[in-house]
């Protein structure tokens, strides 16, 4: 896994954080640092980062200064490399950019507002390997280096003022999303406005037959309602947690805590595991119980390893909890 942080005590340096999760059936999981490295000054955060082999590519936000970019960086070898982006879409900071990783080899996702466009990255302009032909700091100028896979149109849902994107994924299922839909329509018996969570899927033997031809294209899609909104850990100030949502390489299974206020003004929390057929196509849902020992508000950050069954649980004080789905 690879993170952007911020230096401890130092927000203005972002450094690259590569781990490694290590488990096995008679270990208890460990979290073990792989890589530690500063990034480029002048960056205030990463927009994405993908994570294929031994090459770990990160993507700044667009300054205006320069042309966007992806900077490839072999964490093994310590040889970075720069992949200029001239899609017009990856000027834009306000879309979200979504990784995805597929067979070992990377995509990249950007939702805007009610559009996606799927890009493929090249494996072969990634300086992965031994003997990479690349040299450290270098800039590939390949214009088959990020290729356009799919664009897809997704209308709004009528009746939302709002909308936050927690999660896009590209995989050999399709393209999966789950919207958070801020409603002005219904309210609850305390006058607060309905959240809902929606997740869709656009089937794979749907996409296959889009070529981008700068149109995005109306594909049917299966999708399923909850209640409610994908959480983050909400106990410091200032601190960004990430959305409480994460999905299986294979992009059969989603796992979302959903908080939920009721009429009371009371919040309540559960972790909802989706599981996507593109063969019907259609979305089942259902909750997992926790074990009774786990605060569910103490969860910081959650993953899924679907060879084993898991989802793991990052709690707020440190340790990696483990509990099953199948």
């Amino acid at each position: 896994m690879a993170f952007a942080v911020p230096q401890e005590g130092n927000f203005g340096i972002l450094f690259l954080l590569i781990v490694s999760v290590e488990y096995g059936s008679r270990k208890s999981p460990s979290i073990r640092t792989i890589c530690q490295s500063a990034l480029p000054q002048h960056w205030r955060t990463a927009r994405a980062l993908f994570l294929c082999k031994d090459v770990v590519g990160v993507i700044p936000y667009f300054d205006g200064g320069s042309s966007p970019s992806i900077l490839a960086i072999n964490y093994v070898q310590n040889v970075s490399v720069s992949i200029p982006l001239t899609q017009e879409h990856f000027m834009n900071n306000n879309t979200d950019l979504f990784c995805s990783d597929v067979n070992g080899t990377s995509f990249i996702v950007i939702s805007d507002v009610d559009m996606y466009w799927v890009y493929r990255v090249s494996t072969g302009v990634l300086p992965s390997g031994v003997d990479s032909e690349w040299e450290d700091g270098a800039t590939v100028n390949d214009p088959g280096s990020v290729v356009p896979v799919a664009e897809i149109y997704a209308p709004e849902t009528e009746g939302s003022y709002d909308r936050e994107v927690p999660d896009v994924s590209w995989s050999p299922q399709g393209l999966h999303a789950l919207h958070i839909f801020y409603g002005t329509g219904a309210v609850n018996l305390s006058g607060i406005h309905s959240t809902r969570t929606r997740t869709s899927l656009w089937p794979m033997q749907t996409l296959h037959r889009l070529s981008p031809s700068g149109h995005g294209q109306d594909i049917a899609s299966a999708t399923t309602v909850v209640q409610g909104t994908v959480g983050s850990y909400l106990g410091s100030e200032g601190l960004h947690a990430p959305w409480l949502v994460a999905s299986s390489e294979s992009g059969i299974y989603s796992v979302a805590i959903i908080h939920c206020d009721d009429d009371d003004l009371r919040q309540t929390s559960r972790l909802h595991l989706f599981q996507y057929d593109s063969c019907s196509p259609e979305i089942w849902v259902r909750q997992l119980a926790l074990p009774v020992d786990i605060g569910i508000h103490e969860i910081f950050a959650i993953a899924m390893d679907e060879r084993l069954g898991i989802i793991y649980l990052s709690h707020v004080q440190g340790r990696l909890l483990v509990m099953t789905y199948a």
